[in-house]
């Protein structure tokens, strides 16, 4: 036994040599001895798990392994009910996988296409098989396992393994529509390999077209944001000893969940009397509104004599400010949206809430006066001022488009021989939203009546109008890449070509503008992360 060992072992080193490879080989030469075979690059063989030394093989290049002792055997156009062997091959090509992870470790798969993700840890998978002509081994692009869902990942490998996946298609699903509105963009990834150690050999690798960002929602009805009518004040008969004016208005806004008040100047009280002796006194200034925007000053009040004299109307309030608008993000940077799980679309940021508006001026009060209503009583007094609006609320940033990514290689050994590997239309960005309008200013209360010669009494201000919201910034266009990786970059070997698209368009900005639009994507054939 120990002679056939050492023969076996020298057998190997000779294979090696004459292939030139004993230099890379020399210190593999036990696995060479044991698994029978050292691959053309003078690395150990990595497919298959710790089988029988007869299941070790490549079934490209032995025929002796493709048997149900060392493989299980997938088939698309199987019927259901399979046990994985030859003559029952599982349908499903995940089924296969897990099954092979109990006992195998290595999946034999009909040259056909598996609507799945498939999700494999310790499972090599061989897709060259022909299998209407007794599951021969065709090495040719018209013969490979097609993996080709019509959404999600189609190759995923995880938990450290060490396997090998040969004559294999991996083709990430297009999407022709853009996202649903308040959904992310999907991106077209057509292989994750996450911190383990792969060998890939005649697959292509291809990522479709990435998911456009969503559109926006419509910007919201701005009738709540209306400001308040102010209080009317009171007719000169309706007076008591003290005419009051129309009462301050208040509104209450939210602005980006900080409440703030915007309020209508109170109106001027009717002016009083002096009965012993009779005098008329001045009627009241109303108060100015508020916020202090530097407009919306009380009325004054009809003074105590002179003639033609009489109050004034509040002044109008301000109008509050735009918001300004919100920012698309600039060139993507793929070290932060690209990781193991996939990629994160870049969004554009919201634009920011308009301010709420000054409240108008409370109106001046009239002076009281002999003879009102038969006695002698204060004047009318004046209306206090509107309130003003609310500010709008800032338009929703712009939903980032998709990536497409033919690979991405998270911390993991990865060879690539006799591969192409191909990105896609990354998705474009989505157009920011639209703001919402301020809400217009309230009406000013009106001033009370007088009677018997006595004047009428003054009129409160508008309120300033609520100031619109600034448009949303579009969002980033996703990025078209080849191949992402963190770690250690890939190995491209003999016959491998690596090909990214074209990168996702920004959106633009909520005004239908680009002075916020979002970023093109980035592209590359082989990017970090």
């Amino acid at each position: 036994m120990r002679t056939l060992h050492k023969s076996l072992a020298y057998l190997g080193i000779l294979v090696c040599a004459a292939i030139g490879q004993l230099a890379a080989c020399a210190s593999y030469s036990s696995d060479c001895s044991e698994n029978g075979i050292c691959l053309p690059n003078g690395n150990k063989y990595l497919g298959g798990g710790e089988v029988s030394p007869e299941c070790k093989a490549l079934p490209s290049e032995d025929s002796s392994v493709i048997k149900d002792e060392c493989g299980i055997f997938v088939s698309s156009s199987a019927a259901d009910g399979g046990d994985g062997t030859k003559a029952k091959p599982f349908k499903s090509l995940q089924a296969g996988l897990d099954a092979a992870a109990k006992s195998k470790f290595r999946v034999y798969a009909c040259a056909e296409t598996y609507t799945e993700e498939a999700k494999a840890s310790i499972v090599s998978v061989f897709g060259g098989f022909d299998c209407a002509n007794g599951w021969t081994y065709v090495v040719d692009p018209a013969k490979r396992a097609t993996i080709a869902p019509t959404d999600g990942i189609p190759l995923r490998v995880t938990g450290g393994a060490s396997l090998q996946v040969q004559d294999v298609i991996a083709q990430a699903p297009s999407y022709d529509q853009p996202a649903a509105t308040g959904e992310e963009a999907k991106s077209s990834i057509a292989a994750i390999v996450d911190g383990s150690t792969v060998e890939f050999a005649r697959c292509d690798i291809l990522g479709g077209r990435a998911q456009d960002g969503a559109p926006p929602s419509p910007p919201p009805d701005s009738t709540d944001l209306k400001g308040l009518a102010g209080n009317p004040g009171k007719d000169a008969c309706m007076a008591g000893a003290a005419n009051a004016g129309g009462a301050e208005q208040t509104k209450t806004c939210d602005e980006d969940g900080v409440m703030v008040t915007s309020v209508g100047g109170k109106g001027g009280n009717g002016g009083s009397v002096e009965l012993s002796p009779f005098k008329a006194l001045a009627g009241a200034p109303g108060a100015s509104g508020s916020p202090d925007l530097g407009a919306g000053q009380g009325g004054q009040g009809e003074p105590e004599s002179g003639v033609g004299w009489s109050c004034s109307d509040g002044g109008n309030g301000k109008d509050g400010l735009a918001g300004s608008d919100g920012t698309g993000p600039a060139e993507v940077a793929i070290s932060n949206p690209v990781n193991a799980s996939g990629y994160a679309p870049a969004d554009g940021k919201p634009g920011n809430w308009g301010s709420r508006g000054q409240g108008g001026g409370g109106g001046g009060g009239a002076r009281g006066g002999q003879n009102i209503c038969g006695a002698e009583r204060p004047g009318a007094s004046g209306g206090s001022g509107g309130t003003g609006g609310c500010g709008g609320k800032g338009g929703e940033g712009g939903k980032g488009g998709g990536a497409s990514v033919a690979l991405i290689s998270a911390d993991a050994t990865v060879a690539l021989t006799d591969c192409k590997l191909e990105a896609g239309q990354g998705g474009n960005g989505g157009p920011g939203g639209q703001s919402q309008s301020g809400g217009n200013g309230g009406f000013g209360g009106k001033g009370g009546e007088g009677a018997n010669g006595s004047k009428n009494a003054c009129s409160g201000g508008i309120g300033g109008n609520g100031g619109r919201g600034g448009p949303g910034g579009g969002g980033a266009g996703g990025p078209s890449i080849a191949i992402a990786h963190s770690g250690k970059a890939p190995e491209k070997r003999d016959g491998t070509t690596v090909l990214p698209g074209t990168p996702g368009e920004g959106g633009l900005d909520g005004s239908g503008g680009i002075m916020s639009a979002g970023a093109e994507g980035t592209t590359g054939d082989i990017v970090s992360f």
